[in-house]
């Protein structure tokens, strides 16, 4: 694989994105249908029992891993409203995200925002 960059650093090391890539195969293998008999949504869920134990860098890398290895549509989800480190750095200022989702302020799609050149969608 080429390296994959969100930014200007790379998002990852070969081995994270080869453990993102079993971790993602796993989760597809046997997927689910919808009552329609359509794919049925996925979902990931990255937590840190402190800050710093990694788990903004391990929820982008699966992320962007997502995107450029399955061709999985992805949206990144920022749920942590006190330090958000993701949300710190890859937010753009003045964006409405999930707590005005949640608020019913915004629909879905005004929350989401690219995430660099990745594919990524991102919501703060």
């Amino acid at each position: 694989h080429a390296p994959v960059r969100v930014g200007k650093k790379t998002a990852m090391t070969d081995d994270l994105r080869r453990d993102c890539g079993g971790i993602i195969s796993q989760m597809m293998v046997g997927g689910s249908a919808d009552e329609h008999g359509e794919d049925a949504s996925r979902m990931i869920g990255v937590l840190g029992v402190h800050q710093g134990a990694g788990a903004s860098t391990v929820a982008l890398a699966l992320a962007v891993t997502a995107v450029h290895d399955f061709g999985l549509k992805t949206i990144l989800i920022d749920a942590n409203s006190a330090n958000g480190e993701l949300t710190a750095r890859w937010a753009k200022k003045g964006a409405v995200g999930l707590q005005e989702l949640v608020d019913g302020e915004v629909a879905p799609a005004d929350c989401m925002q690219p995430l660099d050149e990745s594919g990524v969608l991102f919501v703060s």
